[in-house]
């Protein structure tokens, strides 16, 4: 695989993730496991590749992102090595649309945020 064409399987596998986690479905690593099963061609170098793109897109979260795609695009935001793979090449992602949205980066998710704020009770 080139970088290129593994920043889109890391868009794709995202996709089913989002899907997965919206619809009550597997967990992110058993989508990786089954997507690699499925791409045999894909070798140790690409797999680890893809699955360190796929957790450190979602560990960059805090909110559930609406794509794949806007997940990555808010990575490439802070890493401009990944920003140069989108280029429209075979089997890479689109070029990055001025405008286009990236998922909003953050530690923990709004709804968590007011919980871990409140006072610990003491026993």
């Amino acid at each position: 695989m080139t970088p290129s064409a593994r920043i889109q399987a890391a868009i794709e596998l995202l996709d089913a993730i989002i899907a997965s986690a919206r619809d009550g479905g597997p967990a992110a690593d058993t989508l990786i496991a089954r997507y690699f099963k499925e791409r045999r061609y894909a070798g140790s170098r690409d797999r680890r590749a893809v699955r360190d793109h796929v957790y450190d897109a979602i560990r960059r979260t805090a909110e559930r992102p609406d794509t794949g795609r806007a997940a990555m695009i808010g990575l490439a935001g802070e890493r401009p090595d990944l920003a140069a793979l989108f280029d429209g090449s075979a089997h890479a992602p689109m070029g990055i649309e001025p405008g286009e949205m990236a998922a909003q980066a953050g530690a923990v998710p709004a709804w968590l945020a007011p919980l871990l704020a409140a006072p610990i009770e003491q026993n």
